[in-house]
Order: C-alpha cells, then structure tokens, then sequence
C-alpha cells in the first residue's frame, strides 16, 4: 500500500486513475481499490486502470460517431450492436437513423432504446409492427395505438385482445380506429373498457 500511495500522488505517475485530482492529489478510485484489494500487485491495479481508461476512450469514440452518423455505415451499425446502451438510446432516438438499424433497435433488450423509437418510421412495414405489438413491455405496445399515424387493422386485431387493460383503454380512446374493433370492446371482461 504504501508503494501505490507514492504512484498515486506522483506528479506525472501512469498509474493514476482518471478520477485523480493533481491540485489535491486525492482519488477516491484509488482509495477504493487500496481498500478492496489491499494486497493486489501494482499490475493488476495498473490493468483494472487500463480497461477502465479503454473502456472511457470507447465511449468516447462512440459519441463521435454518433455525431457523424452519415459518415460510416458499419461505425453506426456496431453501435447498434454492441453500444453502451447511452449511445443506442440516441441512435434510436435519431430520424435519420437507417430503418434497417432502427428494426434491430426495435427488439433491443433495453425497453428505454426500444421506447425512443417513432414508430411512424415503420408504418409501411407490418413485421416489425407485428413484432412490437407482442412487445412484453405495455408501453411499446400503447405506442403503437398512440402514434399519430392510423394503426393496421392487423395490429388493432392482435391488440384489442390484449391482456392490459390500459392497452384496451387506449384502443376505445383512439377516435381513428373502426367501429367494429369499438363494438367488439364494448363488450369486453372489463368494466372501464366497457364504460369507454
């Protein structure tokens, strides 16, 4: 310990982390590795600091292309890939994100990546819709109801036997849908979708 303790307040030490301070010469990365791994060997210290300062400068180019994203096809598609999860909520988010990369988007594990899509972007495209109709997360499925665009009477179909109620809710509120799918809800199980 006393050994890292000179590293760490070395002026010009490789072995500083990021989070270290020159002007008070405190980290308090540091101090936390000097408490949990008290005896670890200085290397492993230095490659934990390094993955971490790998990881940050990954980040970092991420951002990049993000903000050029005409620029590089695959740079865009690896994000959508393997991206911190930051960095593909923004891509989602983006109009001018490719559809093909927004379809792969649409079944990410992140419900918050799949919810910044504007599922206006696929109406001409009745699998996707299809598939995020029988999305496990309510929300995504209501977006599809909420949108301003007119929803497929296929949708509507899967939809109005949906096991959520609000999502039933939201059909019987949406003055676009067709009479018959409004006929069908009203006599539904529930008694709020009833009343609507």
């Amino acid at each position: 310990p006393e050994i890292i303790s000179q590293l760490a307040v070395a002026e010009e030490s490789i072995y500083k982390p990021r989070g270290y301070n020159h002007r008070t010469r405190e980290s308090e990365d540091w101090c936390q590795f000097w408490f949990e791994y008290p005896n670890m060997p200085i290397k492993g210290l230095y490659q934990i600091q390094l993955s971490e300062e790998f990881e940050f400068e990954f980040k970092q180019t991420e951002e990049f292309i993000l903000h050029k994203i005409n620029t590089v096809p695959q740079f865009i598609t690896y994000i959508a890939e393997h991206g911190d999860v930051k960095h593909r909520r923004q891509l989602a988010s983006r109009t001018n994100t490719p559809i093909n990369l927004l379809e792969q988007l649409a079944e990410d594990d992140d419900v918050e990546v799949r919810m910044k899509i504007d599922l206006s972007r696929f109406n001409n495209n009745l699998p996707i819709l299809l598939k995020i109709s029988k999305d496990l997360d309510v929300r995504m499925r209501r977006k599809l109801i909420s949108s301003d665009e007119e929803t497929p009477a296929e949708i509507l179909e899967i939809l109005k036997h949906d096991e959520a109620e609000e999502i039933k809710l939201s059909l019987t509120r949406n003055t676009k849908n067709p009479v018959d799918i409004l006929y069908q809800l009203a006599k539904d199980s529930s008694y709020k979708v009833k009343q609507e």
